[in-house]
């Protein structure tokens, strides 16, 4: 049981192609990852950021959605002197990208930095990142959705040699990849506070399971 727990990743793209899916959050006792203003630093503690540190410096590739990507303004990088991957920033992207001046477009030369996007349906700006050294990277749609097929990402990334991903969100992206089937482990720290109100946003967006049995 050991042995199939530490090398997970490596049997999952052996079977099929696609790398190991990590999802992370940290969220409120009721299940909130910012408020209702967008307010989410730091809902975590130093520990819990530690950790997320190891756990970059194991994976191939970060995942984070533009939200994110421009709220927050993260490097994404593993930042611990005993890193030993240099982890691809992925960036999922809808009507809105990060800007040119931002931290992840700012070390795109020396990380790399892939802007995920609708094909045929390039965000306003986008060639501005891809002269700061960004990959610019379309992919299909969901049907009947907005946002980009996921599962069509990690089988680029999977023939790419990647075999173990980290999904940081926010919160449409983990859904994305739920309702997808496609997380493989969570890792959730849970703060003991309470943030309440309809609009704080939840941990986990997208459509969900239909019933609990």
């Amino acid at each position: 049981d050991k042995a199939i727990m530490l090398n997970a990743s490596y049997f999952k793209r052996a079977a099929t192609g696609l790398p190991f899916v990590i999802a992370k959050w940290a969220m409120s006792t009721d299940g909130k990852i910012a408020t209702s203003t967008g307010s989410s630093q730091w809902i975590s503690g130093s520990e819990s950021r530690r950790r997320v540190h190891q756990i970059r410096g194991k994976v191939d590739a970060v995942i984070v959605g533009s939200n994110t990507a421009i709220n927050d303004d993260p490097q994404l990088t593993c930042r611990k002197a005993e890193v030993r991957r240099k982890a691809s920033r992925i960036v999922l992207c809808g009507s809105t990208i990060p800007s040119p001046q931002s931290r992840l477009a700012r070390t795109a030369e020396n990380i790399p930095v892939i802007i995920a996007y609708r094909e045929n349906k390039a965000p306003e700006g986008i060639n501005a990142l891809q002269q700061k050294g960004c990959e610019l990277l379309p992919l299909p749609k969901v049907e009947h959705k907005k946002q980009v097929d996921v599962r069509a990402l990690l089988e680029i990334l999977g023939k790419r040699g990647m075999s173990k991903i980290l999904v940081e969100g926010g919160s449409e992206v983990l859904g994305s990849f739920l309702d997808a089937d496609l997380v493989d482990r969570a890792i959730v720290f849970l703060a003991p506070v309470i943030l309440g109100g309809e609009k704080a946003l939840p941990a986990v967006g997208g459509e969900g399971f239909k019933s609990v049995g």
